[in-house]
């Protein structure tokens, strides 16, 4: 738990799948996404508790990174024959880049 009361280990989680998922880049049998997608929005809610509480705006500023990132993963499968897997990477890179700014605030 960091620092923020946030539990970090959903955005642990989530780029440990999304590692997975780009390592073997399955075209069917997407569990790491799912897996992914579960954890940042286990992740966001704890976000959302915590601004509605009365953190900063700079926890603000995460939750639109991380919602970006969500709605890319999700998005990455649809409507394309295949997964965009070059837009999983670079959500995958804002999501490590957001959990670090969270550890070094710990």
């Amino acid at each position: 738990m960091s620092e923020t009361g946030i539990d970090l280990h959903p955005g642990d989680v989530a780029l440990q799948k999304l590692d997975d998922a780009l390592a073997h880049q399955p075209e069917k049998g997407m569990h790491d996404f799912a897996v992914a997608v579960e954890s940042l929005c286990v992740l966001r809610d704890a976000l959302i508790r915590r601004r509605r509480a009365g953190d900063t705006d700079a926890l603000q500023h995460c939750l639109d990174r991380l919602n970006g990132v969500i709605s890319v993963v999700v998005g990455s499968e649809y409507p394309l024959p295949s997964v965009r897997w070059d837009r999983v990477a670079k959500a995958r890179g804002v999501l490590a880049e957001l959990v670090a700014d969270f550890k070094q605030h710990t």
